[in-house]
């Protein structure tokens, strides 16, 4: 049934099939092929079928590096998030600090929000930029007051060990916890963590001030 939609053009059967062959369920496992399914949903505007041609990128399927390239160089904010993402991380080209920067920086002044959080990251750590707490912190907050789990999270992490500001174990909570209600795992675990250094006062305040600001997003 899969393979007659996908045959007939349905765009979400195309993607599944690609999916498929991305991960060999049911197949063997085949990037090229894969590809070519994500391909086809994609034209037919099928978001996710972008998504994992980018993925694909990260693997170093040709095909792929190609849409995803062309893409970043014709402005695709998307696109240029995930050429970022490569050269931070080194998957599917040689890590290099200074491209992932320069992507990220392009993709955040179209107001792509994972991009600011990732800038923020790379000056948290000085990686292609001068170690800058301060910057990181704008970066953070910027995408985090904007409803950024990832940035949520991060500058709560800040306020929690003192970096950049002076520790504050009432506002690392509140960020953590807004970070939580959007399912941010390791928000939970340091949620955890900072509450066993609060008195109970403090954390029923960070919970209602968490949640009023939630509100109001």
């Amino acid at each position: 049934v899969l393979t007659d939609q996908a045959n007939n053009g349905v765009a979400e059967a195309q993607f599944h099939m690609g999916k498929m062959y991305d991960l060999g369920e049911g197949v063997s496992q085949d990037y090229n092929e894969a590809f070519q399914w994500y391909e086809l949903a994609a034209k037919q505007g099928y978001g996710p079928g972008k998504t994992y041609i980018y993925q694909l990128a990260k693997k170093a399927v040709a095909p792929a590096l190609k849409v995803l390239t062309d893409q970043a160089n014709n402005g695709v904010a998307e696109a240029q998030f995930h050429m970022g993402e490569m050269y931070d991380l080194g998957e599917g080209v040689p890590q290099d600090y200074n491209e992932a920067f320069k992507w990220y920086g392009l993709a955040a002044k179209q107001g792509y929000f994972s991009a600011q959080t990732h800038l923020g990251n790379m000056y948290d750590l000085g990686h292609g930029v001068s170690q800058d707490f301060n910057e990181a912190i704008n970066r953070y907050r910027f995408a985090a007051n904007r409803g950024h789990a990832q940035a949520q999270f991060n500058l709560g992490v800040m306020f929690y060990k003192g970096r950049g500001v002076i520790q504050d174990y009432l506002l690392a909570d509140i960020w953590f916890i807004r970070s939580s209600l959007q399912k941010n795992q390791e928000a939970f675990k340091y949620i955890s963590l900072v509450e066993k250094l609060m008195s109970p006062q403090q954390r029923k305040k960070a919970q209602q001030m968490a949640k009023y600001w939630e509100r109001w997003d």
